[in-house]
């Protein structure tokens, strides 16, 4: 049942089939959800018969066994560089979370400054531990495995990360005290395959997805020893690969039905942290919604892996790991001798490599001149083997964006790494025309995978209700 809206701010018709262009990225349709949340538009649809607007539902009640459950929908997107989560609001918004996969336990050696950061608990854990999470965990924390789901869930702290992750959304969303959901969990494409009872999860992967099933219990403490205690407990698990995310969120209204009608091929490449993934769909009406998915290469841990080589080989003292890359590349510099050197962006002293200067200007001092050339020599280093590698990742991906049948979506942490937005919309701007490909808006481009996976359960629930209605309609007397 919809829930009557009070709410002044205009909604977009789910008959819209109009679109919203992107000078130099493309286009998406007005009526997806990813327009909502880019825009950050109250979840609204128009009911026609009653010439007004109203909130989508943000809760269902479901059948569970002998018993009927209310749950809230949630959804997380489990990459390698960090958690990304979402859920719709108490104000009927799309919230979205990236947390990066960091945890630190709080020091207790702190003796001088202020504590500035909110401190994590997960009541529920047998052991308990006070901990900084995600960027507050940066200088101090540590990371988790690049690779499978299982090999990520094998390091017991990543569940209390996932835990903790969980609670911040749900919290931000206006969720007080005890919380019901059903989950959407986002895996890796080679972990999903369909077979002949549909889609079937990797046995080790779903064992170790189980594992957040049920009831945790988290406290927040903040800076000023506000404390907040959340009791989550999640009552299904829907695990599906991460690129079917970015389709639903493209493809989809909020009532699940097509928010266009031109484009029923759609492809995704998913530039990840850990995988380079693809995915195609091909919707055709009135029939299962098949979809073709497979990891092309690494992601961007090969960027990573080319940074840190340079790093080790070119600095003495440095121990670069892949974390450390990973986070730099996030961050958008690297730390040398105490300097920042940036990636990306233009030479920090161009005039150092000018002509010495001319009668009556003052020239740099020999020293200053040093130090200058010396910036520039390490930001054409670094840079250029940030670019190489990118130039790598994307030969990678050439025989996916040469495809001419489809509508190419881009989305993933990679088109935050410096400079790989512009290298990937030159190269598809000489293969596509720019109505035949997306990249993903900046304000959603991380977190849209976990924007589709919220929508796949959302779809689902509501595929469960009309199997419900139906149901209820064949028992009734007539």
């Amino acid at each position: 049942m919809l829930e009557q809206s009070f709410h002044s701010l205009e909604g977009i018709r789910q008959d819209d089939a109009s679109f919203v262009h992107i000078p130099g990225r493309g286009a998406y349709p007005r009526a997806s959800w990813l327009s909502h949340a880019v825009d950050n538009r109250p979840l609204r649809i128009w009911l026609e018969h009653l010439k007004r607007w109203d909130y989508i539902p943000r809760s269902f009640t479901i059948p569970d066994a002998d018993r009927l459950i209310t749950v809230d929908v949630a959804s997380l997107d489990i990459g390698n560089r960090s958690a990304k989560l979402c859920t719709q609001s108490h104000s009927h918004q799309l919230v979205t979370l990236e947390l990066p996969a960091i945890l630190q336990p709080v020091p207790q050696n702190l003796r001088a400054g202020a504590i500035t950061n909110t401190v994590w608990r997960v009541l529920s854990d047998e052991s308990q531990e006070d901990l900084w999470v995600g960027d507050e965990a940066v200088e101090g924390g540590r990371g988790f495995p690049v690779g499978s789901t299982e090999e990520r869930f094998h390091d017991g702290m990543y569940l209390t990360f996932l835990k903790i992750a969980l609670a911040q959304l749900l919290l931000s969303a206006g969720h007080r005290e005890t919380v019901r959901l059903a989950l959407g969990i986002g895996i890796r494409n080679s972990e999903v395959k369909v077979g002949r009872q549909g889609q079937e999860v990797d046995p080790s992967v779903l064992n170790a997805i189980r594992a957040l099933k049920g009831s945790f219990t988290v406290k927040s403490t903040s800076p000023s020893g506000e404390e907040t205690t959340l009791t989550v407990i999640i009552e299904r698990i829907w695990p599906a690969i991460q690129t079917l995310g970015a389709f639903f969120a493209y493809f989809y209204n909020l009532l699940c039905d097509p928010a266009q009608t031109e484009f029923k091929t759609i492809g995704v490449l998913d530039w990840g942290t850990g995988d380079l993934g693809y995915g195609v769909a091909r919707y055709v009406e009135g029939k299962p919604l098949q979809i073709h998915a497979d990891p092309i290469a690494p992601g961007v841990i090969q960027v990573a892996e080319a940074l840190k080589a340079t790093m080790n080989s070119r600095f003495r003292g440095l121990h670069y790991t892949t974390t450390m890359a990973l986070q730099a590349i996030i961050n958008g510099f690297v730390t040398i001798g105490g300097k920042e050197v940036r990636l990306g962006g233009t030479l920090p002293y161009p005039e150092a490599s000018a002509p010495p200067a001319g009668k009556g200007e003052t020239a740099v001092a020999g020293a200053e001149l040093q130090r200058q050339l010396q910036a520039n020599e390490r930001w054409h280093l670094l840079n250029n083997t940030l670019n190489n590698a990118i130039q790598a990742l994307l030969v990678d991906a050439n025989p996916k964006m040469q495809l001419g049948d489809q509508l190419l979506l881009n989305v993933g942490g990679g088109l935050k790494v410096p400079t790989m937005a512009e290298h990937l919309a030159t190269r598809l701007q000489a293969l596509k025309s720019e109505e035949y490909y997306l990249l993903a808006p900046e304000e959603v481009t991380t977190v849209l995978n976990a924007i589709g996976l919220y929508v796949y359960v959302y779809w689902q629930l509501m595929l469960i209700l009309r199997r419900m209605n139906r149901q209820v309609g064949i028992q009734a007397p007539h």
